[in-house]
C-alpha cells in the first residue's frame, strides 16, 4: 500500500511539473503556453500561435490554458522544419508535405482561421507538434510556421545560450 501511494504522489508532482510557462518579453507583454523541447527557440501559446522565445523568459506557472489545447499531460513539444508543401486542399483542411522523401498528411480542422493562400506547393513551412508524431502519418500540429520564423527563433536562442555561457551572472 505505501509503495503504491508513493507512487502516485509521484506521478502528482510530475504531472504538475509538466504544466503551462510563461513567456515575458522586454515589451511587457506575457504568453502562456509550452517551448518546444529541442531548444528551436519557438514558444506555443494557448492560442497556438509561434513566438521567438529568445526574445523573452520563461517562467514556469500553476496557470493553464482555458482551451486546453496545451494540456498537463500532453508528450513534450518539438519543432519540424523545414517541410515542403507538396498540396492544399482547403476543403478537407490539410496539406500534404514532404520531409525527406516522405510525404505526410498534416490535418489542419482544428485551425479554423488558418489562411489557406497563404500556403502555395513548393513553399517550406514548419510545425511544432509532439514528439510521438513525429514518426507518424498524420500529424495534428500545435502551431504552423514558416520555416524563416523557426530559422530566425534559432539563431537567436543559440545566441542566447552563447551569452549565458560567456556571461553566467546575466542569466538569473
Amino acid at each position: 500500500m505505501t509503495r503504491l501511494t508513493i507512487a502516485l504522489t509521484l506521478a502528482l508532482f510530475g504531472s504538475v511539473a509538466q504544466g503551462e510557462q510563461i513567456l515575458r518579453m522586454p515589451t511587457g507583454d506575457q504568453y502562456l503556453g509550452n517551448e518546444t523541447v529541442d531548444h528551436s527557440g519557438i514558444f506555443v501559446d494557448c492560442a497556438n500561435k509561434p513566438h521567438s522565445s529568445a526574445d523573452g523568459t520563461i517562467q514556469p506557472t500553476s496557470q493553464r490554458c482555458d482551451n486546453n489545447v496545451i494540456v498537463v499531460m500532453a508528450p513534450s513539444l518539438i519543432t519540424r522544419s523545414p517541410l515542403e508543401v507538396v498540396s492544399v486542399d482547403p476543403t478537407a483542411k490539410k496539406i500534404e508535405v514532404m520531409e525527406g522523401n516522405t510525404i505526410q498528411t498534416l490535418d489542419l480542422k482544428q485551425f479554423p482561421d488558418l489562411h489557406w493562400f497563404d500556403f502555395s506547393k513548393g513553399d517550406q513551412i514548419g510545425i511544432v507538434t509532439d514528439q510521438k508524431s513525429s514518426t507518424g502519418k498524420w500529424i495534428l500540429p500545435e502551431a504552423i510556421f514558416g520555416k524563416d520564423f523557426a530559422v530566425d527563433a534559432k539563431q537567436k536562442e543559440d545566441k542566447k545560450v552563447v551569452e549565458m555561457l560567456s556571461h553566467p551572472d546575466k542569466g538569473t
